[in-house]
């Protein structure tokens, strides 16, 4: 991905910029063009046929660049430093040879003279600008990293301050070479905080268009708008989004996106492009009503939750907004299950009987979500049941499930303690219970899979307050003994309450004890310790780590560790701790808190991870619907299957072979006693 260039009327080089208009058009579309102004060529006569004086050729230069004769003038450079190698004006005459030979595409060239030049002239008053042109000679060569580098070097040099904007520009096009949208944009807005000029301003914004037209893919434009989330930039990110999204068949999100975006661009760079989207996705030929039914306990002993997941429906279908100009609509057929299985599966046979019926949100309950899915398979109707039960899919091609799972928070958490933070080593205390030896299995199957090892596994009772016991079975006997010799000779902190006050005094900067942080680098028995229990008992946990030298070890959690009293209770001893869940409020994503905000503005309230999970699986149906080629429940089904890594409030979702989904969840950490996302 290189910069585009455009041809400019060529004046004489090497002195004093023009207005910053014109820097911005030359610079933005990578001319290699430095106007300066200097004095008018006098007249002069023929070129003499003889070998002419010093003066005469450097006359003869000035008149075949006002003439725009650039072949002419490099000749006439060539030939004046092969002559007069020593004159004053050799140096300046250099200088300008090399950036004509950029002008002219002779970069190869310009690349020689530059290197020699600067080698010769050391002392150069014009070092800087030199320096510049040899940087922009490596750009056209297309030798990235060495331009990068030295652009990166002129950035921080004071002689270059005058250089700096086309310096981050350029700085801006070689990330884009390299296929980095983000440091590329960084630079770019960097550049532009310093226009004040509006032409020059419009101009940027051109940019930023094109730039963001040129096929990013979605995770890599959602980290962009999270990086850059407000102004006309974060909008030019959203519609690149939309363009990728109608690339992937995922035209209502799109047609979402560019309909809120739409009205705050009637008259700038992006006006065109987005109503230009826009009609081409309203061209697409697709029925007008979108409907859906909804399996929910809107009464009996779990009327609460199913009334938050209805609110998550609602709001989904858009039932607070004006529809205006889009491809469909989405009609919602709302059923109430009660929370049984047989008034649910009674419920799904009725919808079947819709004609126009695309496939069922719901139902929540695994039991509920058994007996309905044999209906659903039997009446090939689409069915995602908001279960944690994976089972449920297991029931056949038109069953899918969108719950929380243990194997889903697991596979997140260890991808990214072993791929990102390089942990191999780990260990698990668990539960002994069914919650815990699951997560126990699941967890040790997915770090060997990913080339890790469990070194210890311990469980510990229902209603257990003290884990010392457990931990010492943990760290095993050697460490134990070991550590029990050094505490003898510095002596060893009886209770909790001891040990809290040398906690207080002996806290690194980063918040990891300053005794176990010197222990973390050897002889700890693992690295990460995996706790797969509710926050109460993690509060209970983790300052018994501390006692054991324990603390330089990551802990990972599960969801039921998301609470701010977690925090308030546990402190230090689970500051860095990593866990994992399928939805955060919290979220710098844009459409997370575009999400959040919408709910609270409607309902009064916070949304969670039901709520999301429901809205996914009802805009989950709706893009397979848009999608499919055949608008028939068979079509559907075909189209859910095909879907990958939509992007969901709940994860980023894909469906594997039996119909469970597949997530990259939210990784969430614990800093400055608040809870935040990493990932």
């Amino acid at each position: 991905m290189g910069g585009v260039k455009t041809k400019k009327k060529i004046e004489p080089v090497l002195q004093s910029p023009r207005s910053r208009l014109w820097w911005t058009a030359a610079v933005l579309f990578l001319s290699l063009v430095f106007v300066t102004s200097c004095q008018r060529p006098q007249a002069v006569g023929p070129t003499p046929a003889v070998q002419a004086e010093p003066g005469v050729y450097l006359q003869q230069i000035e008149k075949a660049l006002a003439e725009r004769d650039h072949a002419k003038a490099v000749s006439l450079l060539e030939e004046f430093l092969k002559l007069y190698p020593n004159d004053p004006k050799a140096e300046f005459s250099a200088l300008r040879l090399g950036y004509l030979y950029l002008e002219t595409g002779e970069n190869a060239k310009a690349y020689e003279l530059l290197r020699t030049w600067l080698e010769q002239y050391p002392q150069s008053r014009s070092r800087a600008r030199g320096r510049l042109y040899l940087a922009m000679s490596l750009f056209r060569l297309d030798r990235v990293k060495e331009a990068l580098d030295l652009f990166h070097a002129l950035a921080e040099e004071p002689e270059a301050a005058a250089f700096l904007p086309q310096i981050y520009v350029y700085l801006g096009e070689c990330y884009l070479k390299k296929g980095q949208l983000l440091p590329a944009l960084t630079w770019y807005v960097r550049y532009e905080s310093g226009l004040r000029d509006e032409a020059e301003q419009k101009a940027v914004q051109k940019r930023f268009v094109q730039i963001l037209s040129r096929g990013w893919s979605e995770s890599t434009l959602e980290r962009a708008l999270a990086q850059f989330p407000e102004g006309f930039l974060a909008d030019a990110v959203r519609y690149g989004m939309a363009l990728a999204q109608v690339q992937g068949g995922k035209r209502r999100l799109a047609e979402e996106s560019l309909l809120k975006i739409s009205s705050r661009h009637l008259d700038d760079p992006l006006t065109g492009p987005i109503q230009d989207l826009l009609k081409a996705i309203s061209a697409q030929e697709r029925p007008r009503t979108c409907t859906i039914g909804c399996l929910l306990p809107l009464t009996g002993k779990y009327q609460r939750i199913g009334s938050g997941v209805l609110d998550a429906l609602l709001l989904g279908s858009r039932a607070f907004q004006d529809p205006g100009p889009r491809g469909h609509t989405i009609r919602l057929l709302i059923r109430d299950t009660q929370g049984n299985p047989a008034t649910a599966a009674r419920h799904l046979r009725e919808l079947a009987g819709v004609q126009d019926l695309v496939g069922i949100v719901g139902p929540l309950t695994a039991e509920e979500g058994l007996l309905c899915a044999r209906e659903a398979e039997s009446l090939g109707v689409p069915m995602i049941a908001l279960t944690q039960k994976e089972e449920v899919a297991k029931v056949g091609s038109f069953v899918f499930q969108n719950g929380l799972t243990m194997r889903q928070q697991v596979e997140t958490l260890v991808d990214y303690a072993m791929g990102r933070l390089g942990v191999v080593r780990f260990a698990v205390l668990y539960p002994n219970d069914a919650y815990g030896v699951l997560a126990r299995d699941r967890f040790r199957q997915k770090v060997a899979e990913n080339g890790g090892v469990v070194e210890a596994a311990v469980p510990y009772a229902e209603r257990e307050t003290d884990f010392q016991d457990e931990i010492k079975r943990l760290v095993g006997e050697s460490y134990w003994r070991a550590l029990q010799e050094k505490e003898q000779k510095k002596g060893f902190h009886q209770t909790l309450e001891e040990d809290d006050q040398s906690e207080e005094a002996t806290v690194s900067p980063g918040g990891v004890p300053a005794a176990a942080a010197s222990e973390a680098a050897s002889g700890l028995p693992f690295e990460a310790l995996f706790i797969p229990d509710e926050y109460r008992r993690v509060s209970l946990i983790a300052p018994h780590l501390a006692l054991f030298d324990l603390s330089g070890v990551l802990l990972l959690g599960t969801n039921a560790w998301h609470s701010d009293r977690l925090v308030a209770s546990a402190g230090d001893y689970v500051k860095g701790s990593l866990f994992v869940d399928g939805f955060f409020e919290g979220s710098p994503m844009p459409f997370v808190r575009e999400f959040v905000e919408e709910f609270r503005r409607n309902f009064g309230r916070a949304p969670g991870l039901l709520e999301a999970e429901a809205l996914d699986s009802l805009w989950m149906l709706e893009a397979a619907f848009d999608q499919a080629g055949q608008k028939t429940r068979t079509g559907v089904r075909d189209a859910l299957e095909a879907l990958e890594n939509y992007p969901g409030l709940s994860g980023t979702t894909s469906f594997d072979a039996d119909g469970c989904a597949r997530k990259h969840l939210h990784v969430l950490t614990i800093t400055d006693n608040r809870i935040e996302e990493v990932y």
